[in-house]
């Protein structure tokens, strides 16, 4: 593993520091005029980085927002570009961001006499244009969008940015980018040099060595920075944020971050008129005109509260956010501050105003503030997306020459990740000939689309994206606004409410529902999003046992309600869990063990345990009195749990992250992709430290824990 270089202050002499002598370049000095030359200097930062990759290393930067980490990343590039010839492949996680990028780094290039543009699904540039272009901004699904037709210019790319990283780090579309990062190498006959960049990323360590693969780690050049802003925690929920934002001293502009689509529904709908803001929405379902216009009024205005789940967590310009505000607790410490970080980024005052309506939400908010994000601990997974493997399959064919492919291309692609073996590659390709999706070419032994397959067709299949399990697509006047759900299907002239507006439907034509503009009524029916919550690691919810056993968390204003509240679960929880006993809470709402296992281990947990319901980072919810025992009587061991996981992985899918493609695999392969996303070290020790605890029955007065 790669240690980190680390930069306490951005303006050290770190080069002087570490003795590293300066490469002498030509045109480096120009670079750096380009871009960062309104400074008196560059950073700390951003010195490193260009000697460190001017040595031969590629390059993981982790700094705060705001650091110039960007620029310390682009600079490198473009000195080997202009030094050696080649394009750089810029690759961000959206497309906004993308938008935002290249308008952002145009001048830079510019100066030099270079160009750089922005490729993806809703901003076709022209093949000249890209041909011509220096740097490339553009989406994973871009990339292979142009695999597949062949695109002239991909055989220039030297050198590739990933802006965002901890957006791929451990997911479906991770995998997917690691295997077109292979495909590109193969293709160009040469290697790629990397540069990626994030403000925050646990296990550095591992993340290196995963992305420097086929060489060796990258380097990681880390720059510390304070925590972002300050965070005032209130009790309340809409009618408390209604009373904020219409309040004197209200800020003028507001990110208003909640976790689910329908609870951002609920908020815009709530907040419309309740005070002088203009109100908008932005999530992802939203069609991609109507998130770029809100985007775009967003900085024009002067008074505005956006509501937005973690799609504005990145770091798309909307103007300076004077405030940031939580209607919920995001799912980790990461999270957190990359949402607290998207105020007063101009003032550098930013505040985030936490709207906290139960208990358990309080624990979370305090437990992520008092945890660097850099310093997290996940649950150490090692996640085997193989669903990506049958995406890879329909692209391999559709970019072959002959229409075919071999089970050994295919384990090629995957190479260097661990996610995919030659055994699996056969498997993958088999399973799909026995659903009648391929055909075996008996001349060539490969295999080729069987006739009228559909399962090729769609720009759909560009993507790694979790799967939003849906069976309707709404639409308005001839456009598809969305695929969605709902909990009874609608019928002609019902209401529905979506993206926070009325929709009246005027005729409904096999799956597809056709919508206009409706006057509000007082019971539309509502979407039914597939927002499945993401699974907070073991550690986080170890923090929030510890504040509640009288630990601290870090500065938080809280309310006095909140703080009374924090202390009756202090003197009421706090001596079973400062003993080690797991707290057995009955009240009005029911029984909940509380095993501050984090949510992977309580659900593997609860695939044993009698009485079962659901389950949260904190605990489980029981039917029936258990008795006052060790927990090891009531949860076996944990191979154990991981055989039942298995068995029930069908069950299990609902809570991880799975793509449209995971019904294709081979059954092996999909229990594999389940249950490799709740198998980790510290879900084993979590699950290991609840048996050997005892259960202790607990009256609570209600609470939502």
């Amino acid at each position: 593993m790669n240690s980190a270089i680390v930069m306490p202050d951005p303006e050290l002499e770190l080069l002087e520091l570490l003795g590293i002598e300066p490469v002498p370049s030509r045109v480096a000095p120009r670079v750096i005029e380009a871009f960062v030359g309104r400074f008196e200097r560059p950073t700390a930062l951003q010195k490193a980085a260009l000697e460190s990759f001017a040595g031969g290393a590629s390059v993981l930067l982790v700094a705060p927002t705001a650091s110039g980490k960007t620029e310390a990343g682009v600079m490198p590039l473009v000195v080997e570009t202009l030094e050696s010839g080649g394009k750089i492949l810029y690759v961000a996680p959206t497309k906004a961001l993308i938008n935002d990028l290249r308008d952002r780094l145009r001048p830079g290039f510019s100066a030099l006499g270079l160009t750089v543009e922005a490729r993806h699904g809703d901003s076709p540039t022209s093949q000249d244009a890209l041909s011509r272009a220096a740097c490339i901004v553009t989406t994973p699904e871009s990339i292979e969008a142009a695999l597949e037709r062949g695109d002239s210019w991909l055989g220039e790319v030297r050198r590739v940015f990933l802006d965002e990283l901890h957006a791929f780090v451990d997911t479906p579309r991770g995998i997917h980018v690691r295997v077109l990062l292979t495909r590109l190498r193969q293709a160009v006959g040469a290697d790629l040099r990397l540069v990626a960049v994030s403000a925050t990323v646990p296990d550095r360590g591992a993340v290196a060595h995963e992305w420097g693969r086929p060489g060796p780690p990258l380097t990681v050049l880390r720059q510390k920075g304070q925590r972002p802003g300050r965070l005032v925690a209130v009790a309340g929920g809409l009618d408390e944020i209604r009373s904020w934002l219409s309040s004197a001293d209200a800020p003028a502009k507001v990110l208003l971050f909640a976790n689910s689509r329908r609870h951002c529904d609920e908020l815009f709908l709530g907040l419309r008129g309740a005070s002088d803001h203009v109100v908008m929405l932005h999530y992802s379902n939203l069609e991609a005109g109507e998130r770029s216009d809100t985007e775009t009024l967003l900085r024009r205005s002067r008074r505005a509260v956006c509501v937005a789940t973690s799609t504005l967590e990145l770091g798309i310009d909307v103007g300076d956010i004077d405030a940031v505000a939580l209607a919920d607790a995001p799912w980790s410490s990461l999270s957190l501050v990359q949402r607290v970080g998207r105020g007063g980024r101009r003032s550098g005052q930013a505040t985030a105003q936490a709207f906290v309506a139960d208990d358990r939400t309080l624990l979370r908010i305090l437990a992520a503030w008092s945890t660097d994000p850099n310093e997290a601990a996940g649950d150490g997974l090692r996640p085997r997306f193989s669903s990506v493997a049958i995406q890879q399959t329909i692209e391999l064919i559709l970019a072959s020459q002959h229409g075919r492919i071999r089970p050994d291309r295919l384990a090629a692609a995957f190479a260097d990740t661990d996610t995919l073996g030659e055994d699996d590659a056969v498997d993958v390709v088999e399973q799909l000939r026995r659903a009648g999706i391929l055909v075996h070419h008996a001349l060539s032994d490969a295999f080729e689309f069987a006739p009228n397959t559909d399962l090729a067709l769609g720009r759909e299949r560009w993507g790694n994206f979790p799967k939003d399990r849906a069976s309707w697509v709404l639409s308005s006047k001839g456009r598809a606004m969305s695929a969605v759900e709902f909990d009874e299907a609608p019928g002609r002239g019902d209401v529905i409410l979506f993206g926070g507006r009325m929709w009246r439907v005027t005729s409904i034509v096999r799956r597809r529902i056709n919508v206009l503009p409706s006057d509000p009524v007082k019971s539309p029916i509502r979407v039914r999003y597939s927002d499945a919550a993401p699974l907070v690691p073991a550690s986080l919810a170890r923090r929030m046992a510890a504040i509640v056993a009288g630990g601290e968390f870090g500065e938080v204003e809280l309310s006095a309600e909140l703080a009374r509240r924090l202390e009756v679960l202090r003197d009421a929880v706090g001596p079973i869990v400062r003993t080690q006993g797991i707290p057995l809470v009955s009240n009005e709402r029911g029984l909940k063990l509380l095993t501050f296992a984090g949510t992977r281990a309580n659900l593997l947990m609860s695939l044993a345990l009698p009485g079962a319901a659901r389950v949260d980072d904190l605990g489980i919810e029981v039917s029936g009195p258990l008795p006052s025992v060790q927990a090891e009587r009531l949860v076996p061991a944990y191979g154990e749990l991981l055989d039942a996981a298995r068995r029930s992985s069908k069950r299990l899918a609902g809570y991880v992250s799975t793509t449209r493609w995971h019904e294709y695999l081979p059954p092996r392969l999909q229990r594999d992709e389940v249950v490799s996303q709740l198998d980790g070290p510290r879900v084993q020790e979590a699950l290991e430290s609840v048996r050997q605890r005892r259960v202790v029955p607990l009256e609570l007065a209600p609470t939502s824990l």
